[in-house]
């Protein structure tokens, strides 16, 4: 993961007309990491995990007596 700094370092850079290529070698991240951090405008974007699944554990608990383990 990059840093918050590093990140911001890039958006910057581009902001100020650096290429995306120039960008990726002084800072020696890929190109196409430099892109998605200046469509995120430099900030971490947000997770895209889905919620995970919250399961009742009382079903889970009759479950396992059930099978037995």
């Amino acid at each position: 993961m990059i840093e918050p700094e590093k990140r911001k370092a890039i958006y910057l850079l581009s902001q100020e007309g650096m290429s995306v290529r120039e960008i990726a070698r002084r800072l020696r991240v890929s190109r196409k990491a430099v892109r998605r951090i200046i469509r995120h405008g430099g900030e971490v974007p947000p997770p895209s995990r889905k919620e995970k699944i919250q399961i009742d554990p009382d079903l889970l608990r009759r479950l396992h007596e059930e099978c037995e383990g």
